[in-house]
């Protein structure tokens, strides 16, 4: 019976993992893990930019901040990437793109270490409470590969490259 492309090996052991318990186990970790990111991402922000009103924490491993009226998201961005943080604007996720709309930053904190946060908010608080305006840059290379669902090795090299800098942060060149 086939069900057009569903890997045996990952049904089998996502079937391992349901029967054995193990997945209920790591969901309750991941929780308690997850849960600690976003206590992490708001307190960052109460304390270094507590003007800043985050809003979307409910709906998944996402935050969407709000910037200033005015403010230029990929200059931004751009401000984000000199000081050494990955920031992603909210117009690429917006199915019509609308010049009116309001900008904002899209931040995950799913896949970034606890102690990677407050570091990151605090470069870029400033960035975050007034206008920026300026020469805009593109996406980071690593968020329009992984958005663009890229071949695995390209995803595990850049992971690989990131561990050793560290998350949230990209290397000088703009890299992962």
């Amino acid at each position: 019976m086939s069900d057009r492309g569903s890997c045996t090996l990952d049904q089998l052991a996502l079937a391992t993992l349901l029967t054995t318990g193990r997945y209920d186990r790591h969901l309750r970790r991941m929780r308690t893990v997850y849960a600690a990111r976003r206590t992490a991402l708001t307190d960052a922000f109460a304390r270094h930019a507590p003007r800043v009103q985050l809003t979307g924490l409910a709906a998944g491993f996402h935050a969407v901040a709000p910037l200033p009226p005015g403010a230029d998201e990929t200059a931004v961005i751009a401000a984000a990437r000199r000081r050494r943080v990955g920031l992603h604007g909210i117009d690429a996720y917006r199915g019509n793109p609308d010049p009116a709309a309001p900008p904002a930053l899209v931040m995950g904190f799913g896949n970034v270490r606890e102690r990677a946060i407050d570091p990151a908010v605090a470069a870029v608080a400033g960035l975050l409470s007034r206008p920026a305006r300026g020469r805009a840059a593109g996406p980071l290379p690593a968020a329009q590969c992984l958005s663009r669902a890229a071949d695995s090795h390209d995803i595990v090299r850049r992971l690989a490259v990131r561990k050793r800098i560290g998350p949230f942060r990209t290397d000088p060149a703009g890299r992962w």
